[in-house]
């Protein structure tokens, strides 16, 4: 029987990581083991982890405080060749999940990276919608593609791959509390193969403000971005650069984000005069990738589109409110 190793990183987890051990040795799959990786917890993580008293299960504490880049990077002391696969606290396993898996990878034994359909939940469990995929087969320009358009719905938990693929890209990249890393990890797993979607749903994202990606300042979101730019450079620059049409998907998913970050950065200051953020993703990208990108007077047009944005806001709810 094929057996899986499951990675659980957590710090402060009370409010969720009962309901996520539970689903995980709920599993009609049997053969794997747990490893919690607790950072220093001030609540009652631990506590509740002990409580399931289940000799699959390896709780390894902290007795410091590590940042969530360091919790993470502690997997890599613990990997071995077998299948693996990193949930969130806050995340479900369906009781199939395993078993889902272990299909895919009988049907697609050259594959390098599987993951079932999945349901987005909200704080309560309640399904918000269902994770936007390509069920199938997906070699690496076409997962690069869908990230670059923003039509894939991609998170750290659900991704499953051989331990020693993880070693081979010595883990997860240490980007500013994670960001972007996933895309970056994922994409070059599938460059060691390819990745297979399963039509089945096999588990449950939550979605809520107290989490990593959604408490994230934009001075983080924008280094991360930088971080993830680095590595498209370093990693996949021949695959960005390949045809007319991959090039012109990768200047709008920059253009993209440089205007996200400047909308935020106004929405919250209501001044031109703290959009560095913008500026530093739009400076890394037209360093790494010369003549991508429009020449630099275009980033004060992205400045002029969001504070257009946002006054118009502004004159919409001033005129909501009469």
């Amino acid at each position: 029987m094929r057996r899986f190793n499951i990675f659980l990183p957590v710090r402060n987890g009370e409010n969720f990581i009962s309901e996520c051990i539970e689903s995980i040795l709920g599993q009609s799959h049997s053969f794997f083991h747990l490893y919690i990786l607790d950072n220093n917890s001030t609540d009652n993580t631990i506590t509740i982890a002990e409580s399931f008293n289940d000799n699959r299960v390896t709780i390894i504490k902290s007795q410091t405080d590590l940042s969530i880049e360091e919790n993470w990077f502690r997997i890599l002391q613990y990997v071995t060749d077998d299948f693996m696969t990193i949930i969130g606290h806050d995340d479900i396993l369906l009781p199939n999940f395993l078993d889902l898996i272990n299909q895919l990878i009988e049907l697609h034994p050259s594959a390098s990276l599987y993951i079932t359909k999945f349901s987005l939940i909200d704080s309560s469990g309640n399904v918000r919608r269902q994770g936007v995929q390509k069920v199938g087969l997906n070699n690496l320009d076409q997962f690069l593609q869908q990230i670059l358009e923003l039509r894939l719905d991609s998170f750290g938990t659900g991704y499953v791959f051989r331990g020693s693929d993880y070693r081979r890209c010595s883990g997860i990249p240490l980007f500013n509390k994670l960001i972007f890393a996933d895309d970056a990890l994922f994409l070059s797993l599938t460059k060691l193969g390819s990745l297979i979607v399963s039509n089945d749903f096999g588990f449950s994202y939550r979605q809520h403000n107290c989490s990593t990606s959604g408490s994230a300042s934009l001075s983080v979101v924008s280094e991360a971005l930088v971080s993830f730019i680095n590595y498209l450079k370093n990693h996949l620059s021949s695959d960005l650069t390949s045809t007319t049409s991959v090039k012109n998907k990768f200047r709008r998913y920059i253009l993209y984000w440089c205007t996200w970050l400047s909308l935020k950065d106004l929405f919250k200051t209501k001044s031109l005069c703290n959009s560095n953020n913008a500026a530093n993703v739009y400076t890394a990208c037209d360093l790494n990738f010369p003549g991508l990108l429009p020449s630099s007077r275009y980033k004060l047009k992205i400045l002029d589109v969001a504070f257009f944005c946002l006054k118009y806001a502004e004159l919409k709810i001033k005129r909501s409110l009469l």
